[in-house]
């Protein structure tokens, strides 16, 4: 407080002292000043409220998942974490991930569990993400956000996936972030990519063997188309 010749006063704020503050709280800075003349001086108190407002956390992500697919594997999952914080005294975060339906967050305790679609296009695989589980033809994989800001893709072994051929991928990117509940969700991309690997041809047939040729070599040529 700067306090003029005049009578008038000036104050400044130290920001890094109130940040702490959150939305609806306050605190009070009171001064105490002397008023006179020759005759003497009496006390007066100046009274400055300061009100708190709404910081929005401060986010990072791990920015890229990558999966490659492999035929008969049903357990190939990564993962990557949210790192928040908030300067706001009482504020609660919250984690999710940002759809087209708004921020899906983990408030209620529970974690988010969204779903990979996949389709075909022009000899491109697109990828979208959606919040009811898609045909098990177009299953990409399953995208969760646990309540402590770790999340994790799930790669499907689903056909749409196996017919990505070696040196192909497809690529999602989503929004993962937080948010304290006052404000707008802080999100960051977060890049998905599905890479193709070669598939081992499957091969099947029948030989009818009689009794009287039991003792019998026989031999398969497989010729590739």
């Amino acid at each position: 407080l700067v306090l003029h010749n005049d009578g008038s006063y000036t104050y400044t704020v130290n920001y890094d002292e109130v940040q702490y503050l959150a939305q609806g709280e306050s605190e009070q800075d009171i001064f105490t000043v002397a008023v006179g003349n020759n005759g003497g001086h009496s006390l007066a108190t100046i009274t400055v409220n300061v009100h708190g407002t709404n910081d929005l956390p401060t986010v990072t992500v791990t920015p890229v998942l990558t999966v490659q697919e492999q035929h008969g594997v049903t357990d190939i999952t990564v993962s990557g974490r949210v790192e928040a914080q908030d300067v706001d005294t009482g504020d609660t975060l919250c984690f999710g991930i940002k759809t087209e339906d708004g921020f899906q967050s983990t408030e209620h305790e529970t974690p988010v569990t969204l779903y990979v679609s996949g389709t075909w296009e022009n000899g491109e695989l697109k990828l979208s993400l959606v919040s009811e589980k898609p045909e098990e033809e177009n299953l990409v994989g399953t995208l969760t956000m646990n309540i402590d800001g770790t999340y994790s893709f799930a790669l499907e072994d689903s056909d749409v996936v196996r017919a990505l051929k070696a040196g192909e991928s497809a690529e999602l990117t989503v929004q993962i972030g937080a948010t304290d509940g006052h404000g707008d969700a802080v999100t960051r991309p977060v890049t998905i990519t599905v890479h193709g690997s070669n598939e081992a041809p499957e091969i099947s047939t029948n030989i009818n063997v009689g009794e009287e040729q039991m003792d019998n070599v026989f031999t398969l040529d497989v010729t590739p188309d």
